[in-house]
C-alpha cells in the first residue's frame, strides 16, 4: 500500500507499533510551482500535489513496487538524477487513479455525508479543527451521536480517547512546523492549538521523548 499525504494532514507516525514499517519521501509543494504557461506539462503534477492534501491511497502492488524502487534511487542519488527520479515517481502517481482517499477533498466545502459513519464524521471533524479550541459538544454534533456513546465507540475503535487523538495530531503538526519553519517554539505551540507553552512542552516530551527545542536541534536540516 502507498499513501500520499499532504502537509496539512496529520500523519500519525508518532507512537506506531514496532511492526509498523514505512518509507517516507517528501515532495515539496513548491517543486511544481513553476510558470504554468512555459511548462504546461507540470500542471498535472501540481494537481496531484493539491489532491494529495486529502490523502490518496494506492493499493496496487505493482505501483508500490515501482515507487519504492524509485524512492531508493532518490535516496541514493544527488543533483539532477535525484530530481529526475523524483519526477518519475510523481509522473507514475499522476497517471494512477487512487483506490480511495482518507478525507474528502479539503479545499471544497464539507457537507455531512449520510453514507459516512458517525465515527468517520467525528474523525473528519477532528482533522479539520484539531488546531482550534475543540469541544466534545462540537465533535458529538458533527458525528450525530450522544457524547457518552461517541467517547465509548471512539475509544473502542481507535484505541485512543478523543483528546488523546487531538493531542497526537497537534504534536505531529508541531514536529512538522519545528523542522520546516523558523517559528519560535511558543508560536508553534499557539498555531497547533495549545493554550500555554508549559502544556505544549509537557505533552511534546510525553509523546516524543524530548523537548521541542531538543527535537529541533537534533533533526533540523534532515527533513
Amino acid at each position: 500500500m502507498f499513501i500520499s499525504l499532504g502537509g496539512n494532514l496529520p500523519h500519525k507516525i508518532l507512537g506506531c507499533s514496532p511492526d509498523c514499517r514505512a518509507t517516507l519521501q517528501h515532495i515539496p509543494s513548491e517543486l511544481l510551482a513553476w510558470d504554468s504557461e512555459r511548462f504546461p506539462e507540470l500542471s498535472q503534477g501540481a494537481e496531484f500535489i493539491r489532491k494529495s492534501r486529502c490523502g490518496l491511497v494506492y493499493e496496487s502492488e505493482e505501483l508500490v513496487r515501482r515507487i519504492l524502487n524509485l524512492t531508493r534511487k532518490i535516496s541514493g542519488s544527488g543533483g539532477f538524477m535525484r530530481l529526475s527520479y523524483l519526477m518519475q515517481a510523481v509522473h507514475i502517481l499522476c497517471n494512477s487513479a487512487p483506490d480511495r482517499t482518507i478525507l474528502a477533498d479539503i479545499p471544497k466545502p464539507q457537507r455531512k455525508n449520510d453514507a459516512a459513519t458517525p465515527l468517520e464524521r467525528a474523525q473528519e471533524y477532528l482533522y479539520q479543527h484539531y488546531t482550534e479550541g475543540l469541544s466534545l459538544d462540537g465533535v458529538a454534533a458533527a458525528a450525530g451521536m450522544e457524547k457518552t456513546a461517541l467517547c465509548r465507540a471512539f475509544k473502542k475503535t481507535t484505541g485512543h480517547t478523543i483528546i488523546q487523538c487531538v493531542i497526537r495530531m497537534r504534536i505531529e503538526q508541531a514536529c512538522h512546523l519545528l523542522l520546516t519553519t523558523s517559528l519560535t517554539i511558543s508560536q508553534v505551540a499557539w498555531q497547533c492549538g495549545f493554550g500555554s507553552f508549559s502544556q505544549f512542552s509537557t505533552q511534546f516530551r510525553r509523546q516524543v521523548g524530548m523537548s521541542p527545542g531538543e527535537y529541533r536541534s537534533v533533526h533540523w536540516g534532515k527533513c
